[in-house]
């Protein structure tokens, strides 16, 4: 491709990179789709070097910091192994991508023009989409943090935990009166009776997975069973509702979904 040598080599690598990544095998199979991958990026660095785009170490630094502190996580290595956890791929294999489509974005800016969507666009696909935009969630909190490392300790923690469910469990709207009368309530909620307004359940997520998890299969009116969280913490939630994330809340990123496959649609006749 110009003065790029593609080899089968390189096929291999990327074919590997789909494999893990791809929902599906792509439809041509692995290798087209490799080699496909590999003549597309060899396209676009050879345009982005004619015009002069240039992504820095500092660049990529930036948004992998930007990246990292999003996810809500504070410790590079932390970030390093959620990375390879979550994508199946090495760290530098996941910033060489990240620099790739740095480098195509600056590049379409350039050279093509992207029609932004209107307000019909948005709310049609929030019309159409709304089970797959997500969900909100309000619910209640109970929290027991151990005062040490020890076994004991979380044992004594696990015990609070599960005299506070027996008495719950019979009884979930007595969640709120609960939850300010227990002297080893340590939620930051405690003072509203562990009440957490709509939040959408992604961001739950985002700081602890398996609280989404519990939040996402406790139907509404009912209280969880105790769960362990990260610090051998124990919680318990009482989920209070649930609904669709409101379009006003959400139209911004159905606005940047729809300008990203615009951005696809244009980016695709222009290869």
């Amino acid at each position: 491709v110009g003065s790029v040598a593609i080899s089968q080599l390189d096929i291999d690598k990327m074919k590997r990179v789909i494999e893990r990544t791809a929902r599906r095998t792509p439809a041509g199979g692995l290798e087209l789709a490799a080699t496909e991958t590999l003549i597309e990026r060899a396209i676009v660095e050879a345009e982005a070097e004619k015009e002069s785009v240039i992504v820095s170490e500092e660049r990529i630094e930036n948004e992998v910091r930007r990246r990292r502190l999003a996810a809500g996580c504070e410790d590079d290595q932390k970030f390093r192994e959620t990375v390879e956890k979550d994508t199946g791929l090495p760290f530098q294999v996941w910033v060489d991508n990240l620099r790739y489509e740095i480098t195509k974005r600056q590049l379409l800016q350039i050279l093509l023009t992207v029609p932004q969507p209107d307000e019909m666009e948005v709310r049609d696909f929030y019309r159409k989409n709304a089970r797959q935009v997500g969900n909100e969630i309000r619910y209640r909190e109970i929290l027991f943090v151990p005062r040490n490392a020890s076994i004991q300790e979380e044992s004594r923690v696990s015990r609070l935990a599960n005299q506070a469910y027996e008495r719950l469990r019979n009884n979930p709207a007595a969640f709120g009166e609960l939850a300010r009368a227990i002297p080893e309530n340590a939620s930051p909620l405690k003072r509203q009776g562990g009440l957490q307004n709509y939040v959408p359940i992604a961001d739950v997520a985002l700081r602890d997975r398996t609280l989404a998890g519990f939040l996402f299969n406790t139907p509404v009116g009912r209280v969880s069973r105790p769960f362990r969280i990260a610090g051998n913490r124990y919680m318990i939630v009482k989920v209070e509702g649930k609904r669709p994330i409101p379009l006003d809340k959400i139209q911004e990123q159905i606005r940047q979904r729809l300008y990203f496959e615009k951005e696809n649609e244009v980016f695709g006749r222009w290869i």
